[in-house]
């Protein structure tokens, strides 16, 4: 069994590093498409690479720490919820970093926003929850189609996305955040846990086919 997990693990690894930069990238994308949809200002390049980078530090953080969570612990949804409790906010305090360095090396402004520490307290608690309903799910469908992933991370998104949207409009008082820049922050909060809900699925998928 030992030597199973440890087989599993530098694939389940390497399978979803990929999907989870991947996932980064599409989003940033579709953030751009949304915001200049909406209405929106087109960011600079530099300011797009700052994003970018971000975004994919974030992903990879995340999904794969879960992903190989999900390897090790076979599961166990108190194990996968902690681990998201506690990758959530390191991979945030990482990402916000990067995004600092990028956007000072290619001298692109960073607007003032909410609280870190109240983004990554929520962010850590959004986690843990994603991580157990998943989990839960795994457990008692080992074989779970992909929508029953979607699901979760629709309702965990929209629930905490709801919430940051709140909290970041309200740090931006009194005028508030402009639509377009809601909406594309919200296309972000909503989708990044269905998208990881699907490096999971895919990862899962994969390593059982190979098993």
């Amino acid at each position: 069994m030992l030597a199973r997990m440890k087989e599993d693990l530098p694939r389940t690894l390497l399978r979803s590093s990929w999907w989870a930069i991947l996932l980064g990238l599409l989003l940033e994308a579709l953030q751009l498409a949304v915001g200049k949809g909406a209405g929106g200002a087109v960011p600079g390049a530099g300011a797009v690479l700052a994003e970018s980078a971000q975004k994919v530090t974030w992903s990879w953080i995340v999904c794969v720490a879960l992903a190989c969570g999900t390897a090790a612990t076979r599961m166990a949804p108190g194990a996968l919820g902690l681990l998201g409790m506690l990758s959530a906010p390191v991979a945030f305090g990482a990402a916000r970093a990067v995004h600092k360095g990028v956007a000072a090396a290619v001298s692109a402004d960073m607007p003032p926003g909410a609280s870190p520490w109240l983004l990554a307290g929520v962010k850590a608690a959004e986690y843990a929850v994603f991580g157990l309903l998943v989990a839960r799910l795994a457990r008692r469908q080992p074989a779970a189609p992909l929508p029953a992933f979607v699901g979760r991370g629709l309702l965990v998104g929209a629930a905490f996305g709801a919430l940051l949207l709140f909290i970041m409009d309200r740090a931006a008082a009194p005028a508030g955040l402009p639509m377009a820049v809601l909406l594309a922050r919200g296309v972000n909060e909503l989708f990044f846990p269905v998208g990881c809900a699907c490096v999971l699925w895919s990862t899962g998928a994969l390593t059982r086919k190979a098993a």
